[in-house]
Parts: structure tokens; C-alpha cells; sequence
């Protein structure tokens, strides 16, 4: 075991015993792999970073306490979250090899993450669209995620959502993953990681990794903003069930006056909200939220409060009277050709479904005709009874 697990009353807290490695391997990232672990019967998951102790041997020592302190700081906080919509932190243990690895972060199992459930589809012909009531619900969930977080003391930032790291229960609940952990993933000297996650960053996120290239040196300069930014993206990615793609560069050559001038973010990203614009009304409260998500200026994002209440609203929109299925059916109807074969097939859908409660109701319909004519050849003594026994709660006999 690390030194520093065994000097850490904080960390030997949270080592769990008995976890077993099955061998089974559910995932891998930039900087970490996700292998299956049972404990204590339960079936879960164990991440294991891609720091080892000679990663660790080539920092100075002052890096390596301040790595340990911040791995220590973060697995406490991990500890402390409970939300529905936060996955579950369990524990750590050690790899079955040994010491070779930083202990693995247990944690609950999921189903797939949102970017597995919509890579497959970047042009809606691999299998049926999401429907939007389910979509907007995913939002809903990542942002009330969001809202426990943000109003936490103090507030706990992300700092590196997005689509993969969006974890769908069997239920089809969403759960933030990876709380935590891209400070700690940055002390190791790692930060270049977390440009895989890059289309899903704001300007200031880049202008921060830049600096600490150039220094050598973390420092964070994020805010809660970051976080809602980066809703944004994951808000088009899921709408629009397309992957999305690399922005435009941040400047452009106007072609009248030959000068070169800066994008919005908006801007930069205009070429993937096409789906979403032929997808939804002008005036949606999700299409208001990304057009406010995506500002350049940190101090002009909404807060994770207004987030919450337009997704909230959204989802209500689309469940309740706001968006029925054969509405909901109509809309993607307007989407280009290649969409069609999909469509056909979920409208097929629906109209079985909508046979089967009618011929329910005439089911229904068929037994108060005869319930009706039974009452009606009754005798009246019966029939009296009926009533007073209906008015009254008891029997004549």
C-alpha cells in the first residue's frame, strides 16, 4: 500500500476490504481504465488511474505532497456527496497486482454513459431517435446534478462534463461522474488529458491550460461558469443526437474588408445547432439556455438555479400538455430524408400502441353496457338496495 494511505487516518477510512476484481473491463479513458469489482456481493465499478509510482517518482517531492494532499482532499469530498443524480463514491481499494497504481475508486455500476447511447446514431439511421420527453429529462437531471454541486460550500465545480462522463442508471436516470477529479488529474501533470474533452470547454478553460503549460503550474482559475458551459454543449449533443464536431478557429477573414475578426462561441458552434433549430421552436426554453450557456463572458452564463427551472420546464413541456407523442412525431416528421426510415419505424410503433387503448376502451365501454343491463332487468327490491346501500354504506339484509 502507498505510504501515504497507510499515514492518512482520512484515506485508510475509505479503503474497502473485501472488493474483488472480476477481471471484466468496462471502460477506459485518457487517463484512467473502469474494471468491474464486486463488494461485498454487490456488483460495482473500480477506476484505476494511469499515475504509477514511477510517474510519481519523476516529480519533486514538493509535487508529490501536494498531488497526495489534493488525492486525499478530493477522495474526502467524494465521500461526503449524496444526490440521486451524483454517482454514488463507495470507497477505495488496491489493485489484486499490488501497489503499482493509486488505490481504485469504487463506485455504483451504471448502464452506459450519455455519449454511448448516442454515438451510434451520428446521423439517425443506426436506430430509433430518443425521443425528446426522455431527452429533456437527461438535461433535467444533469443540471439538478449541477444545482447540488454549485450550492454546496464551497460550491463544487466539475470542471470537465461532458457526454462521457453523463451516466444513465437502468432506469434511464442521469448521474454526473468524475466529480473531483480533473483537479487532481492536473496536479499529477496530466492536464493535456483533458483535452479529449476540449469541444466541450470554454474559452477561459483554454486560456487556463495554456498557462499552466507554460508555468509548469496549475491554477485554477474556473468558476461554476465552466460547468454550465459545458451543459450547453452536452444540451446540443443530446438534442441533436449528433457528435459534435470541432469548432471553427476563433477568428475568421471577413471577405469584404479583408480584416480578420474574433467568433462568438455561438458562432464558432453555429453549424451544429441546425438540428436542434429544425428540431424545436424558436423560443424553447432549451434552445434559450443554449444560446445563453454558450457566451463568451463567464459573468453572462445563467446561473445553475436558471438552468435548472428552463430544463425543469422543458421536461414538463414535452410530459405534459406541452408535447404529446403524436405532436412530439409531427416534429421529426420535418427533419431531412435520411431520417425516414426511423420515423416510419417509431410511428409504426405508436400506432400499435394506440390500437391496443382503443380496443382496451371498448373493452371497457362493452362491460358498463352490460353492468348497465344488469341493473336495469334487476328487481326493484335489488335495485332499491343498490341505491340505499350506495347512500347509506350498509346492506338491507
Amino acid at each position: 500500500m502507498f505510504s501515504f494511505v497507510s499515514s492518512s487516518p482520512v484515506l485508510k477510512a475509505l479503503v474497502l476490504p473485501d472488493v474483488t476484481f472480476t477481471g471484466r473491463k468496462i471502460g477506459a479513458g485518457a487517463y484512467s481504465s473502469i474494471e468491474e469489482v464486486v463488494l461485498s456481493g454487490a456488483v460495482c465499478a473500480g477506476k484505476t488511474f494511469h499515475v504509477t509510482l514511477q510517474d510519481l517518482s519523476q516529480l519533486s517531492r514538493a509535487d508529490v505532497e501536494s498531488a497526495t494532499h489534493q488525492f486525499i482532499e478530493e477522495l474526502q469530498l467524494m465521500s461526503t456527496l449524496r444526490h440521486p443524480n451524483v454517482v454514488q463514491f463507495l470507497g477505495v481499494c488496491l489493485e489484486p497486482d499490488g501497489s503499482a497504481h493509486l488505490p481504485a475508486l469504487v463506485m455504483e455500476r451504471l448502464t452506459c454513459s450519455l455519449h454511448d447511447l448516442l454515438e451510434t446514431n451520428p446521423s439517425y439511421r443506426a436506430k430509433p431517435l430518443v425521443p425528446l420527453p426522455i431527452k429533456c429529462s437527461i438535461l433535467q437531471n444533469v443540471a439538478s446534478g449541477l444545482a447540488y454541486l454549485h450550492h454546496r460550500s464551497p460550491p463544487v465545480i466539475h470542471g470537465n462534463l461532458s457526454a462521457r462522463n453523463i451516466l444513465l442508471d437502468s432506469a434511464g436516470r442521469a448521474k454526473i461522474a468524475e466529480v473531483c477529479e480533473a483537479p487532481f488529474i492536473q496536479n499529477m501533470g496530466t492536464a493535456a488529458t483533458i483535452a479529449k474533452a476540449s469541444l466541450y470547454m470554454p474559452p477561459e478553460a483554454f486560456c487556463s491550460t495554456l498557462s499552466s503549460k507554460e508555468t509548469s503550474k496549475t491554477k485554477s482559475v474556473y468558476s461554476t461558469s465552466i460547468d454550465i458551459f459545458s451543459l450547453g454543449i452536452i444540451a446540443i449533443f443530446t438534442l441533436g443526437e449528433a457528435l459534435p464536431c470541432e469548432p471553427l478557429e476563433p477568428t475568421y477573414t471577413d471577405k469584404e474588408s479583408g480584416l480578420v475578426k474574433y467568433c462568438t462561441e455561438l458562432e464558432r458552434r453555429s453549424h451544429y445547432l441546425h438540428p436542434i433549430t429544425d428540431l424545436l421552436n424558436q423560443g424553447h426554453p432549451l434552445l434559450t439556455l443554449i444560446q445563453s450557456c454558450l457566451c463568451n463572458n463567464p459573468s453572462e452564463r445563467p446561473t445553475v438555479d436558471v438552468v435548472l427551472v428552463l430544463t425543469e420546464r422543458a421536461k414538463s413541456m414535452c410530459a405534459g400538455g406541452g408535447m404529446n407523442k403524436l405532436e412530439l412525431i409531427a416534429s421529426l416528421q420535418s427533419l431531412p430524408g435520411n431520417e425516414v426510415a426511423a420515423l416510419r419505424a417509431r410511428n409504426h410503433e405508436l400506432q400499435q400502441e394506440l390500437e391496443t387503448c382503443r380496443a382496451e376502451k371498448l373493452k371497457l365501454e362493452e362491460q358498463i353496457v352490460m353492468k348497465e343491463a344488469q341493473l336495469a332487468t334487476a328487481p326493484e327490491s335489488l335495485r332499491q338496495g343498490g341505491i340505499l346501500s350506495q347512500k347509506t354504506g350498509r346492506s338491507l339484509s
